[in-house]
């Protein structure tokens, strides 16, 4: 057997991201659906990152764009570095028409 072939083990941990109440509501929004002039902005002040130890926007929206792919939703998320911290957009994609 090649070490290719082995199993690789599942992440057990919940991301940092996945544990903030912005997460809970963009998941309830994402869920009940966006019109195509709606969009999710969450901004995660320098305070907020500290407190939950997320350390990068990556960490912060690799769960959200993991989610919409999972599910299959037609959504894209956006980042930008702002001066109040980071900003998430999430908005439905140009693909979902």
């Amino acid at each position: 057997m090649k070490l290719s072939e082995v199993p690789k083990r599942r992440r057990r941990a919940v991301p940092r991201m996945m544990r903030t109440p912005e997460w809970t509501l963009a998941l309830e929004k994402m869920n009940a659906g966006l019109r195509a002039s709606e969009a999710i902005v969450i901004t995660l002040t320098p305070q907020e990152m500290a407190q939950h130890r997320i350390r990068s926007i990556k960490a912060a929206a690799r769960p959200m764009r993991q989610h919409i792919k999972m599910h299959d939703l037609p959504y894209a998320v956006a980042t930008k570095n702002t001066a109040e911290g980071w900003t998430i957009v999430i908005s439905r994609s140009k693909k979902s028409g």
